[in-house]
């Protein structure tokens, strides 16, 4: 996908994770920035993908880990299933 990716690309792709876990009768999924941004074969996008999957968050849903600066490949946010 390259560097001209947005937000709400990375939303979709994500949701299409949600929907796999779903299909698999998981109650949460988690989502790890790095592997979103691996997956979406982005280059210095990590900002990107961290305020994508914070705009994903709803009432439930858990930041698992984040760094100092709220920014980073370990950022993970647990989902909880179904949406």
């Amino acid at each position: 996908m390259g560097t001209q990716v947005s937000a709400e690309c990375v939303r979709r792709f994500i949701e299409g994770w949600f929907k796999q876990a779903e299909c698999l009768g998981r109650s949460v999924v988690a989502v790890k920035a790095n592997d979103v941004h691996k997956a979406l074969g982005l280059k210095d996008r990590m900002p990107l993908v961290v305020h994508a999957m914070r705009s994903l968050m709803r009432e439930g849903n858990l930041v698992a880990k984040a760094p100092p600066s709220g920014v980073g490949s370990d950022f993970i946010v647990v989902y909880r299933l179904p949406r």
